[in-house]
């Protein structure tokens, strides 16, 4: 796949996929980019919460189509607990073929990217 970032603007193969923030890292899994928007520099170890964007990982194709967005997989498993709730999502790995999450309140969303399932979360809420 042919990438280029330009602040909030994702451009794949001449396709432009535009997005409400910066992004801020992209991770290309087989057929797809899976992006992330944070607004300024992101530190693991500190990371401001204000202002920054919701919801804000999502899969882009290789044509510059959105596939999901974290919310959208995740909408299952907040009916199952009955509490709606917008994500910042502060890190992610992938490794043999699973693509860990995890949220500002420390949980650990575990997703077949490929997919855009949610196979298992692991944390306190």
């Amino acid at each position: 796949m042919n990438v280029k970032i330009e602040e909030n603007i994702l451009i794949i193969n001449n396709n432009k996929v535009k997005f409400e923030a910066p992004i801020s890292t992209f991770l290309e899994i087989n057929d797809i980019l899976i992006v992330h928007l944070y607004i300024g520099k992101f530190n693991p170890s500190h990371f401001d919460l204000k202002g920054q964007p919701l919801n804000n990982v999502y899969a882009v194709n290789s044509e510059g189509e959105i596939e999901w967005n974290i919310k959208d997989i995740l909408k299952t498993e907040f009916m199952r607990t009955g509490c709606e709730y917008d994500l910042l999502i502060i890190g992610y790995d992938y490794k043999d073929g699973i693509l860990r999450m995890r949220d500002a309140e420390g949980i650990d969303y575990f997703i077949d990217a490929q997919k855009g399932l949610l196979l298992r979360k692991y944390g306190n809420k």
